[in-house]
């Protein structure tokens, strides 16, 4: 069965190279093998023209990895002699063939690969050596971890007793949690950035450092821009205009003697809030109360008995803040009530 099988597969689908004008250089190609280890097994290696020329612009190339059992990687090189300069990059092509034992072996993807030829101080494509893949696994489990802590907030937020998101109504927490993630967020890529450098091996560091350097002054300019945002606009001088949301109610057809919970949210003004539920017609006794968050929840007795066949009970939400602005909002919920038979 093709489970079964040992899969041999390049590292990458480009690799990249730089020749020298005095000094031959070399590129080494990775083939790993994936699947089923327990077996001794081969594959072919070779490479060919694409734009690049074997004997002038690379040494010829071609031979058999051999995979002892539990071996999962093997290296090749390819010889690249000196060259006089140019502007020009050269290709060639790296192809896997030929795994063996037949029945056993078989070849993954990538079978075939790019080699870019490149003149000095250029930089080609890189391969993917077992340093780079544990360079991208860092990277990917800072960002997973970034993202657990995002998800376990706002989960928070969503379900949690807090109710985050109903604070972030309060345009100025709105304001500090987008800097703070923000500043996170510039934090986190400056950490990645810099252990990428610190891995990195060979020739490419200083170019990865400088390229991470820019990217980390572009992050910090946008990261200062929003904090100028945030403190040179603040609000907190004028702010919002005070509101009363969307008035819900637990049940609009209660029966006589029952306490269905009304729930609204305060917004805008300054806190805390005093605010009053009024009942028309006035079969309910006006209730008052008040809330440091502008959080609403409060739990209404209905009437005992009724004289009508059915009454609708309407009611209005006044809300007054601590500078003494007072905003009144008319429920479109009512409570339908009706007369036992």
């Amino acid at each position: 069965m093709a489970a079964n099988l040992a899969s041999h597969q390049l590292s990458s689908i480009d690799y990249g190279v730089s020749y020298s004008t005095t000094n031959q250089t070399k590129a080494t190609i990775a083939v790993t093998r994936t699947g089923d280890k327990a077996e001794t097994v081969t594959v072919d290696y070779a490479v060919s023209d694409l734009t690049a020329v074997a004997g002038k612009d690379y040494s010829e190339a071609k031979g058999t990895l051999s995979f002892g059992p539990n071996e999962e990687e093997k290296t090749f090189d390819i010889a690249i002699p000196p060259h006089a300069p140019s502007d020009v990059k050269k290709v060639a092509v790296v192809e896997l063939k030929n795994p063996n034992p037949e029945g056993k072996a078989t070849l993954g993807t990538p079978q075939k690969a790019t080699l870019t030829i490149s003149p000095p101080g250029v930089v080609g494509a890189q391969p993917a050596t077992s340093g780079r893949r544990a360079e991208l696994w860092l990277q990917y489990g800072i960002f997973g971890l970034l993202g657990g802590i995002f998800v376990y907030f706002l989960m928070q937020g969503v379900l949690g007793d807090k109710k985050i998101l109903n604070e972030l109504a309060d345009i100025e927490k709105a304001r500090g949690l987008i800097t703070f993630l923000i500043a996170v967020c510039t934090v986190a890529i400056a950490l990645i950035l810099s252990i990428s450098v610190i891995i990195s091996r060979g020739t490419k560091a200083p170019q990865r450092f400088t390229q991470g350097k820019e990217i980390l002054t572009l992050l910090i300019g946008v990261l200062g821009t929003i904090v100028g945002f945030y403190f040179g606009t603040s609000q907190k001088g004028t702010p919002q205009p005070l509101q009363v949301s969307a008035i819900q109610v637990s049940s609009e057809q209660p029966n006589l003697g029952e306490k269905p919970t009304i729930t609204a949210m305060i917004a805008g003004g300054k806190q805390p809030y005093a605010c009053s539920i009024k009942f028309s017609p006035p079969l309910i006794n006006e209730i008052t109360g008040s809330s440091e968050d502008g959080k609403i929840e409060q739990e209404v007795t209905m009437p005992p008995s009724i004289d009508n066949p059915q009454e609708v009970i309407g009611f209005q939400i006044t809300a007054t803040d601590a500078e003494g602005k007072t905003v009144t909002t008319v429920s479109e919920k009512k409570f339908t009530l009706k007369k036992a038979p």
